[in-house]
């Protein structure tokens, strides 16, 4: 049986390996921007990312857009806020204090 000091040693490097691993996190109170579609929010793993995408079941002028998570790769699109609800360059998607997810239109409509 291993004593407790040789335990302690053997876990001494993982406690520092994992107390060095960071985790990107998004900021409660964060603003995506429909006119950045550069910007991205990814997930830790880096797998996915929410970000802004033209809209492609809309051809509108201006331009509207969608907020959605995707792969990282690039497709197919796994998840979009309001169910595919497309807003102009104005728009918004925003991490509340509260935790909140708000899409917002830019132009109030």
């Amino acid at each position: 049986m291993l004593s407790l000091k040789l335990l302690q040693f053997l876990l001494l490097p993982c406690f520092f390996f994992f107390s060095a691993v960071t985790v990107r996190s998004i900021s409660q109170g964060s603003t995506l921007f429909a006119s950045d579609t550069n910007q991205t929010w990814p997930s830790p793993s880096n797998a996915f990312s929410l970000r802004f995408l033209p809209s492609q079941t809309q051809t509108t002028s201006p331009p509207s857009f969608v907020a959605a998570v995707m792969f990282s790769s690039g497709t197919p699109i796994v998840w979009s806020a309001g169910n595919g609800v497309a807003v102009d360059s104005r728009g918004s998607l925003q991490f509340l204090s509260s935790g909140v997810l708000r899409l917002v239109n830019g132009s109030g409509k």
